[in-house]
C-alpha cells in the first residue's frame, strides 16, 4: 500500500515522464509478444487464372482533326491497266470502281483454289460414306485371295525343299564314282606298271617340253582340295536326319554346291593336263627318242580316261547347276512368302478399316485440308478484289494518273480523290508505324469532347518518314466513319488503331509472364499446393510453383496471348510478397512516429 501511494505521488508530480515510461513499457511488451509469436517470414502469392479471351493489339497516337482529305489512290498489286472509268472533276461515291487492272492470272488462281476446295470436300465425303455391300465383298475376296497366295507360296516352298534335298542326294550318288574315277586317272598304274599315271604321262612329254609340270601340279592341288571338301561334305550329308529339316537342307545345299564346284575344278584341271599330254605327243608325229620305251602313240587307256573325264565334268556340272538353281529357288520362294504375307496383312488391315468405318484422324486431316483450301480460296478472292480499284469514300476526282495499257504498281497513285470528310492526322514513331496498314480500324477520342468516341479507319500512310532531332515519324491519316458537327478542325484527337485481334485464345495478365533471354515462362500453381487463402485474396503455398515455358502472341499492354504451353483454367503467380518485409516496413514507419499510437495501429493493421 505504501508503494502504491509513492507511485501515485510520483505520477502526479512527474506527468510527462510517467507517460513516456508507460508507453515504453507497453511498446516493450508488444515487442516481446511479437518476438514470441513471430514464426519467421511468410511468402504470399497473388494468383491469376489463364482464361479464353479476345486480345486486341493497338497502336496509340495523338494528333489534330482536319476537315478535307486529299487521298492518292494506290493499288495493292502490280498489273497492266485494262480500263479507266473516271475522269478529272467527276464526283464519285464510296465503293465506286475507278480503275480495273488485268486480273487474268489471279482469276486462274481463284479457279484453282476453288477446284482444290471442291476436291478436298469430295475427299471428305468419300471418306465418310459407309462401306457398301459390294466393297465389303470385294475386300473379303481380296483377303481370301491373299490368304490363298500365302498357302500356295508355303506349299511351293515345301515342295522345293524336297526338290533341293533330292538334288543333294543326286550329287552324293554321283560323286563317289567321279572322285574314284579321277583318282584312278591320276594315281592308277595302267600306263606303266608300278608308276602313277600322272608321272608316266608327264615323262612322255618331258623329252619335248617342260610345261607339263605346271598342269600336273594344278591337277594334283585341285584334286587334293576336292577330296578334302568331298570327305567333309559327305560326312555331313550322311549325318543328316531323314526327313531333314529345312535349315539343314539350306545348309547342305550351300556346302554341297561348294564341294561340287571343287570337284568340278579338279576334273577340269586333270582334263587340262591330259589335253596337254595329248597335244604335245601328237605334235611329235614322225620323230621320237631312239631307244625310248614309250611308243609315239598314246596308250589305249588314254582315250578311255579322257572320255571318262568329260563325262565326269558333265555329271558334276549338272549336279552343281541343280544345286545352284535349288538354292536360288528357295530364296525366291521365301521372298514370295514374305511378299504374300505382307499383302495378307495389308488386306486384313484394309478389311478391318472398312468394317470399322473412317478413322477419326483421317476425318480430322481432311477437315483441316478443307479449312486450308477455304483459306487459300479466301486469300485468292481477296487478292482478286485488289485488281478492282474503288473510291474509299465520297468525293471528287482531282487527278487521273494512268491510262489503259499502263502498268500500275503499289508505289504509284492511279488517281487522287478529294473529299470534305473529316479525318485525323496522327504522327507515329517508326516502331508503331511498322505495325499499321491501310484499312486498319481505329477509335478516336477528343480532349474537347470527353463523352464522344468515333470509329474510323486508316486511309493513308506516309511512305517516307520525317526526321526531327534524330526521331523518325510517319503521318497516318485516319478517316472518321461518321461525321459529327461537334468535331471541329484543329481539335486534339487521340487514336487507338487496332493492328491485330486474337479471338478465343488463352490470355494472361502481362505481369504473369517472365522472360529470360529469348525464353518466356510462367509460374503455375496447382490447386494441390495451395495451403490457405488470406483475407486480401492472396494465398500461401505448401510447395514451390512450377516453372512452365510458354510461347506468347500479341498483347494489348495489359493482357498477353499465350499461344502454347498453358491451358485455360490454370492458375499462375501474378505477384509474390513477403509478410516479413511488410512487418519490417510498418515497424520502421511506426518508429519514425515515436511511440505514439499511430505506429502501433499500422503494425496491427
Amino acid at each position: 500500500m505504501t508503494h502504491m501511494k509513492k507511485i501515485i505521488k510520483f505520477v502526479g508530480g512527474h506527468k510527462f515522464w510517467s507517460i513516456v515510461i508507460g508507453l515504453a513499457v507497453v511498446y516493450g511488451g508488444w515487442r516481446g509478444i511479437a518476438a514470441i509469436t513471430n514464426k519467421g517470414p511468410q511468402t504470399t502469392y497473388t494468383l491469376g487464372m489463364a482464361a479464353t479471351t479476345t486480345i486486341v493489339a493497338t497502336v496509340s497516337g495523338t494528333g489534330q482533326v482536319a476537315n478535307e482529305s486529299q487521298v492518292n489512290i494506290t493499288p495493292q498489286v502490280s498489273a497492266p491497266v485494262t480500263s479507266v472509268l473516271v475522269q478529272n472533276g467527276q464526283s464519285v461515291k464510296a465503293g465506286q470502281v475507278l480503275v480495273r487492272l488485268d486480273a487474268t492470272d489471279q482469276i486462274k488462281a481463284v479457279n484453282s483454289a476453288q477446284a482444290s476446295l471442291q476436291n478436298a470436300q469430295i475427299a471428305l465425303e468419300k471418306l465418310q460414306q459407309p462401306a457398301t455391300t459390294s466393297s465389303i465383298a470385294q475386300a473379303q475376296y481380296g483377303l481370301l485371295q491373299a490368304n490363298q497366295s500365302v498357302q500356295n507360296a508355303s506349299t511351293t516352298l515345301a515342295k522345293d525343299y524336297i526338290g533341293s534335298y533330292n538334288s543333294i542326294v543326286s550329287l552324293y550318288n554321283d560323286l563317289p564314282s567321279v572322285v574314284a574315277g579321277i583318282g584312278d586317272v591320276l594315281y592308277g598304274s595302267e600306263v606303266i606298271s608300278g608308276q602313277a599315271n600322272m608321272y608316266a604321262y608327264l615323262s612322255m612329254t618331258q623329252p619335248y617340253t617342260t610345261g607339263g609340270l605346271v598342269f600336273q601340279q594344278a591337277a594334283m592341288n585341285d584334286y587334293s582340295a576336292a577330296i578334302a571338301a568331298y570327305n567333309k561334305s559327305l560326312a555331313d550329308y550322311q549325318s543328316m536326319a531323314v526327313p531333314p529339316s529345312n535349315a539343314s537342307v539350306e545348309s547342305m545345299i550351300s556346302e554341297s554346291y561348294m564341294t561340287a564346284a571343287a570337284v568340278q575344278r579338279a576334273v577340269t584341271s586333270i582334263k587340262n593336263f591330259m589335253d596337254f599330254v595329248n597335244t604335245t605327243l601328237k605334235n611329235q608325229s614322225g620323230s621320237g627318242v631312239v631307244g625310248s620305251t614309250y611308243a609315239k602313240q598314246l596308250p589305249a587307256v588314254f582315250a578311255t580316261q579322257e572320255t571318262n573325264l568329260q563325262n565326269y565334268i558333265t555329271t558334276v556340272t549338272n549336279d552343281a547347276t541343280a544345286l545352284y538353281n535349288a538354292q536360288n529357288t528357295l530364296v525366291s520362294d521365301k521372298n514370295s512368302i514374305t511378299a504374300t504375307e505382307q499383302n495378307l496383312t495389308t488386306q486384313q488391315a484394309s478389311y478391318e478399316e472398312l468394317l470399322a468405318g473412317p478413322n477419326p484422324l483421317d476425318i480430322q486431316s481432311d477437315q483441316l485440308a478443307i479449312e486450308q483450301a477455304q483459306n487459300n480460296l479466301t486469300d485468292a478472292q481477296n487478292t482478286l478484289a485488289d485488281y478492282t480499284i474503288r473510291a474509299p469514300f465520297d468525293g471528287v476526282i482531282a487527278a487521273v494518273n494512268v491510262s489503259t495499257g499502263d502498268n500500275a504498281s503499289p508505289g504509284t497513285a492511279v488517281a487522287t480523290i478529294i473529299t470534305p470528310q473529316q479525318y485525323a492526322e496522327i504522327p507515329l514513331n517508326e516502331v508503331d508505324a511498322a505495325k499499321v496498314k491501310v484499312g486498319d480500324k481505329a477509335t478516336l477520342t477528343f480532349d474537347a469532347l470527353p463523352n464522344l468516341t468515333v470509329a474510323g479507319h486508316v486511309t493513308e500512310m506516309d511512305t517516307i518518314g520525317t526526321v526531327s532531332q534524330g526521331v523518325v515519324t510517319y503521318n497516318v491519316q485516319v478517316t472518321l466513319d461518321t461525321q459529327n458537327s461537334s468535331i471541329k478542325p484543329g481539335m486534339s484527337v487521340s487514336a487507338n488503331i487496332i493492328t491485330d485481334v486474337a479471338q478465343n485464345v488463352v490470355g494472361l495478365p502481362s505481369a504473369a509472364v517472365h522472360t529470360q533471354g529469348q525464353t518466356s515462362y510462367v509460374l503455375v500453381v496447382p490447386k494441390s499446393i495451395i495451403a490457405s487463402t488470406l483475407s486480401d485474396g492472396s494465398v500461401t503455398l505448401n510447395g514451390a510453383p512450377e516453372t512452365v515455358q510458354v510461347t506468347t502472341g500479341i498483347t494489348d499492354g495489359t493482357d498477353i496471348e499465350i499461344a502454347s504451353g498453358l491451358q485455360a483454367g490454370e492458375e499462375v503467380v501474378l505477384r509474390t510478397s513477403s509478410a516479413a518485409a511488410a512487418v519490417s516496413a510498418q515497424t520502421t514507419s511506426g518508429a519514425r512516429g515515436g511511440f505514439g499510437g499511430g505506429g502501433i495501429l499500422r503494425i496491427g493493421g
